[in-house]
């Protein structure tokens, strides 16, 4: 049986997917039963963590000049300005948050596939699956174009499929949670209006609970998001008319009115996970092992990092690593789909308040908590999603307590203006990086043929910002990720470095590696 994957779905999370396997040499063969890619703008946030994933493909700064950042939303509670937060808080290149029509980042990603020679098979759909005697591989049964059905076998199947997910369906894992009572109105709308946001996302908080959600996407079209509790019983399908809009604007208060529309569309939140998101050779990403609001712009960007994170596991246990370490893919990435269902419900929840006394507490705690700095820092760096960490995962080694970066943390970058590279540069390659900081060269290990080595000096000159702020004094070692995330930390390498590279099959991949 080959190492083939078979991806089952073709929005940004499958197709990150197929990029991440493809840059390791693993096969993959990418099916979306959909006869194009997205047509409308539906996820249009992309986080700062995902723009450091696309630098490594080359595409971040494609989508920064594509898109529209905003640095700062500003929330108000009836026509009153609450607090604003900015985002330069945010940690790394991209102090921002994008905002990018999600059938533009597909584009982006589809066009770096093919550059890879991956196709996406349109009209081609799953049928059925099941897994093998052993455990070890797949036997899918397809549809293609023309109507017949082939069956083939594969290493792994991965569901990238959506919230009603046929592969989460198939292997009848459970999808907990519920339903949020409230109706919401999305529209792409031209506006016109003295009260007409600029560079900022406003967010309207009204009384009884309703919200208003403004960003400007480019010139004069911008997100509308309005939930009105007086129609939390409204049909489910009906598509908000222009006059819907309009109409919160004017309750609201705001000199603001709906001319035309791009899209218009009807939805209503369900907060829901995966009970798990492996199941042998099966796995489940993006919106088919969580969904939840749309509060901070998290979902696609959740289900890119999903797909980071599953990659070079799967290319490690086709190279020689134990099949073992895929459990891990459920336990970091459930943990952040707890993690993110709990934000993002609490945050609709604070939102929506229906109590004047409740909103008025909100009000006041939110008014106060943003003006402190730190506070300002932990909200950027959470929604940017740069604050999460696999910490305390069974995959990591941590060999000293000391340093500001330890095992399970993002990898912080910085910029060699003599070089004109970064310190992560070499996580494009899709091999782990060790990076000696204050080791004496002797004392560097060299054997990891699987790892690409950078010898730094905390006290050198040329960095931005400065090696010594982000990462202390040595003698210390990172072996950092392919997805990013520090692997191993210690000072020395020994027995913990061995621990490590035993169990991501380090030493296998160093003869197998393929590169792009």
């Amino acid at each position: 049986m080959s190492d083939e994957t078979l991806i089952v779905g073709a929005g940004p999370t499958g197709l990150t997917l197929a990029i991440e396997l493809l840059r390791f040499g693993v096969p993959v063969r990418l099916i979306d039963k959909s006869d194009h890619a997205a047509k409308w703008s539906q996820a249009l946030v992309v986080q700062a963590r995902t723009l450091e994933q696309f630098a490594r493909y080359r595409i971040a700064d494609k989508a920064a000049a594509k898109g529209h950042k905003i640095d700062q939303v500003n929330f108000w509670s009836d026509r009153n300005l609450v607090a604003s937060l900015r985002f330069e808080k945010i940690p790394g290149r991209y102090p921002y948050v994008l905002l990018l029509p999600q059938n533009e980042t597909e584009q982006l990603l589809i066009e770096h596939l093919q550059s890879m020679g991956g196709k996406i098979e349109r009209n081609t759909e799953l049928i059925a699956f099941q897994h093998s005697f052993d455990g070890t591989g797949v036997t899918a049964e397809i549809r293609r174009p023309d109507g017949k059905v082939e069956q083939n076998r594969f290493r792994w199947l991965a569901g990238c499929d959506g919230a009603h997910s046929k592969v989460r369906s198939g292997l009848g894992v459970s999808f907990e949670g519920d339903t949020v009572g409230l109706h919401f109105s999305l529209g792409d709308l031209k506006l016109l209006g003295e009260d007409v946001p600029g560079d900022q996302l406003e967010i309207h908080l009204h009384k009884g609970g309703d919200v208003l959600f403004i960003a400007k996407l480019l010139g004069n079209i911008h997100r509308v998001i309005v939930a009105l509790h007086d129609q939390q019983n409204a049909d489910a399908q009906h598509v908000p008319e222009l006059a819907d809009f309009n109409g919160a604007f004017e309750s609201y208060g705001l000199n603001i009115r709906a001319q035309s529309a791009i899209w218009r569309a009807p939805f209503r939140v369900n907060q829901r996970k995966a009970g798990q998101y492996r199941v042998k050779s099966v796995f489940l990403a993006g919106d088919a092992s969580h969904i939840h609001s749309p509060v901070g712009g998290q979902g696609m960007n959740t289900g890119i990092q999903d797909a980071a994170n599953l990659a070079w596991k799967l290319a490690a246990v086709a190279k020689g690593a134990s099949e073992t370490l895929l459990d891990s893919y459920n336990e970091e990435r459930g943990k952040v789909g707890d993690a993110l269902l709990r934000g993002t419900s609490l945050g609709l929840r604070a939102a929506t308040l229906a109590s004047p006394v409740l909103e008025k507490l909100r009000d006041f705690v939110l008014h106060g908590a943003i003006q402190l700095e730190a506070v300002q820092e932990l909200i950027a760096k959470g929604i940017s999603e740069t604050s999460i960490d696999y910490r305390g995962s069974s995959i990591v080694v941590d060999n000293s307590h000391e340093g500001k970066i330890h095992a399970g943390d993002r990898m912080p970058d910085a910029d060699q203006h003599s070089s004109g590279k970064t310190l992560l540069s070499a996580l494009g390659s899709g091999q782990h990086l060790l990076v000696a900081l204050d080791v004496p060269p002797q004392d560097v290990p060299r054997e990891l043929n699987g790892a690409i080595i950078s010898e730094i000096n905390s006290q050198g000159s040329g960095w931005d910002p400065p090696i010594e702020s982000l990462l202390g004094k040595g003698p210390q070692l990172f072996l950092v990720r392919p997805d990013g995330y520090v692997g191993l930390h210690g000072k020395t390498g020994g027995e913990a470095l061995l621990k490590y590279a035993q169990t991501v099959g380090l030493d296998s991949l160093a003869s197998k590696y393929t590169h792009p």
